[in-house]
């Protein structure tokens, strides 16, 4: 068997493989155990705890469900925003002016480095403190905002990354074609590389 990231592991180092596997096993068995033993001994696994989530139908079309449901409402509108944008902000990372490159590179890092919850947090005091958006739906537009800010950041690195990762040819032909164009058409502002 051959793999292109690393070599084929020989006879010893599948027993010593072998031993990892079972040697993490056995140390998540333990940890399962430990957590059991610790939630039963407080009465956190009594039949009384969980029965309203078998017997009560409210729990799920009261919590669970509609939950479910803006989750997968936020998650989708956060997918349609962050896509576009996150591929502009990459591009314009890679800019050959600096002011576009400069502006885009500081709004990536700065939304990459904070924590999405506290970008939800923010977004949610920001639309109660200065847009007139009713409290009911206020948090799916904080949470929208949350991911879309941080995503987008993300996604951007990565397209910047997939850019710069293709060969310079690959990388420069589209700029130089479409130079051609614009000097062909009198309107050429491309800087010759």
């Amino acid at each position: 068997m051959s793999s292109v990231l690393y070599d084929s592991p020989g006879p010893q180092a599948r027993r010593r493989n072998t031993l990892y596997t079972l040697g993490f096993l056995l140390v998540l068995a333990a940890v399962a155990w430990w957590v059991f033993t610790g939630l039963a001994g407080k009465g956190q696994l009594e039949w009384s705890k969980w029965a309203p989530f078998f017997t009560d139908s409210r729990v799920w079309t009261t919590f669970l469900l509609p939950g479910l449901e803006n989750t997968l409402i936020a998650a989708a509108l956060a997918l349609v925003i962050a896509l576009p944008l996150g591929a502009v902000l990459g591009i314009a990372r890679l800019s050959d002016h600096w002011w576009v490159r400069g502006a885009a590179g500081t709004v990536v890092e700065f939304f990459r480095a904070i924590p999405v919850l506290i970008l939800m947090l923010f977004a949610n005091a920001a639309y109660a403190a200065f847009f007139d958006i009713s409290p009911d739906s206020r948090p799916l537009y904080a949470v929208v905002t949350g991911l879309v800010l941080y995503n987008a950041s993300v996604l951007a690195e990565v397209v910047r990354a997939g850019i710069m990762a293709l060969p310079g040819d690959s990388r420069t032909r589209p700029r130089r074609s479409a130079c051609a164009r614009a000097r062909r058409c009198g309107t050429c502002c491309c800087r010759s590389r």
